[in-house]
C-alpha cells in the first residue's frame, strides 16, 4: 500500500480448491482496477448440492481492467475464461464470458457476450437510482401495493436492453434449473423513468418445464404515465392436440383488468372458453392491503357441454376471506339445467 496505489496478492490452497489472485488499484478520483483470478477445482457441493452433479468441481479464470469510482461510470474489460464444470458424471466447458463496459456522456452502454447469453444494457442510466425511480413508475398503476418514494426529484434513466438466451439444456442440467431453453429466446426492451414510458417484446419459440413444451411465446408490455398494458400467448403441446392460451392485462387505478382465454387445436374433443376477472388493491392508512378478485360472466365449451361461469366476487380483508356467487351453470340464460355456487367465508 502507498499513496498512490494498493496492491494485493493471494495464494490459498484449500479443502474446497485452489485460490490465486493478484489486484492492484490506483489511489485517484477514477480508480483504475486490474485483477486476475484464477480458481482451480473448487467443489461446489459444499455450497450447492445437486444430485444430478456427483463430485462436483468448478475452475476459472477471472481478469479484469476497469476504470471509474461508481458502478454508473464504470468502464473496462472483465473476461471469464477456461471456465469448466466437471464431476463423476458431467463435463462442461461453456466457453468465454466478456463483459465490457463505456461512459461516453450521457450515452453509456454493458454488454456481455458469451455461449449462453448475449445481453446489452445502453442509453441514459444510474443503477444506484434505477430501482426507486421504477418502483415510482409501479406506482403510478398500483398505488396500493408500491409506495412513492418522495426523495426523487429527478428522474434519470432512459435505457434500453437486448437479451438472446441461448440453449440452456446442458446448463439446465447442471443447476437443475426449473425450464430448458430449446431455441433462442429473445428480448427487447426500453425503460424510460424520465417520460414514464415502459416497452418490452419477448420471443419465446420454444421452452420445456419438465415434460411440457412450450412453444411460440410472445410477450408484450407497454406503458405510460397512466396505464400498463401486457399481452402473453403461448402453445402448450401435448400429444392429443395443441392448447393455445392468451392472456390480456390493463393495469392502472390499483386495478388489473384481466381477459383469459385458451382453446384446443388438433384434436377430436373441442375445448374453448374465457375468463374475464378484475383485482383490485387498496391499502389502508395503517398500512393494510386489502383486494377483491371480481369475476364477470364468461363461458367454457368442452364438446357439445357448455358452462357458463357466474358473477361472482372473493374479498380480502386482513385475515378475512369473502366469496360471493363463485360458480357455474350448464347451459345459457333460460337453458340452463345444473347450477352450483359458493358462498361463504374463511
Amino acid at each position: 500500500y502507498n499513496p498512490q496505489k494498493i496492491d494485493a496478492f493471494l495464494k490459498a490452497d484449500l479443502p474446497i480448491g485452489n485460490l490465486l489472485a493478484n489486484m492492484d488499484m490506483t489511489q485517484t478520483q477514477n480508480p483504475l482496477i486490474n485483477f486476475d483470478v484464477v480458481i482451480r477445482d473448487f467443489k461446489t457441493d459444499y455450497f450447492y448440492p445437486n444430485p444430478s452433479w456427483q463430485n462436483p468441481l468448478l475452475s476459472l479464470n477471472l481478469n479484469g481492467q476497469l476504470k471509474g469510482n461508481s458502478i454508473d461510470n464504470m468502464s473496462g474489460v472483465v473476461t471469464v475464461d477456461s471456465l469448466k464444470f466437471s464431476g463423476d458424471n458431467f463435463n462442461y466447458e461453456p466457453g468465454k464470458f466478456v463483459l465490457e463496459s463505456s461512459v461516453e456522456k450521457d450515452n453509456r452502454y454493458i454488454a456481455l457476450k458469451s455461449s449462453i447469453l448475449d445481453a446489452k444494457v445502453d442509453g441514459q442510466y444510474q443503477f444506484t437510482t434505477l430501482p426507486d425511480e421504477f418502483f415510482n413508475m409501479l406506482n403510478a398503476y398500483l398505488p396500493g401495493m408500491f409506495a412513492e418514494n418522495k426523495r426523487i426529484r429527478r428522474y434519470n434513466n432512459n435505457l434500453n436492453i437486448d437479451l438472446n438466451i441461448h440453449n440452456t439444456e446442458t446448463l439446465g442440467k447442471l443447476l437443475d434449473l426449473p425450464a430448458d431453453i430449446i431455441q433462442p429466446v429473445t428480448v427487447k426492451a426500453n425503460i424510460n423513468t424520465i417520460d414514464k414510458e415502459i416497452k418490452l417484446d419477448a420471443d419465446i419459440p420454444h421452452v420445456r418445464f419438465g415434460e411440457n413444451n412450450i412453444k411460440a411465446g410472445k410477450i408484450n408490455v407497454s406503458g405510460d404515465a397512466s396505464e400498463l398494458k401486457a399481452n402473453t400467448a403461448i402453445r402448450l403441446i401435448q400429444e392429443s392436440g395443441d392448447f393455445v392460451f392468451n392472456v390480456d392485462n390493463a393495469i392502472s387505478s390499483d386495478t388489473i383488468n384481466t381477459v383469459f382465454s385458451f382453446k384446443n387445436e388438433g384434436s377430436d374433443l373441442n375445448i374453448s372458453g374465457d375468463l374475464k376477472a378484475d383485482a383490485h388493491f387498496e391499502q389502508s392508512r395503517a398500512g393494510e392491503l386489502s383486494s377483491y378478485l371480481q369475476f364477470s360472466p364468461s363461458n367454457m365449451r368442452i364438446g357439445n357441454l357448455e358452462l357458463s361461469f357466474l358473477p361472482a366476487r372473493i374479498t380480502n380483508e386482513k385475515e378475512r376471506t369473502t366469496i360471493s356467487n363463485f360458480g357455474f351453470m350448464v347451459g345459457r340464460g333460460r337453458g340452463f339445467s345444473k347450477y352450483f355456487a359458493v358462498d361463504g367465508a374463511v
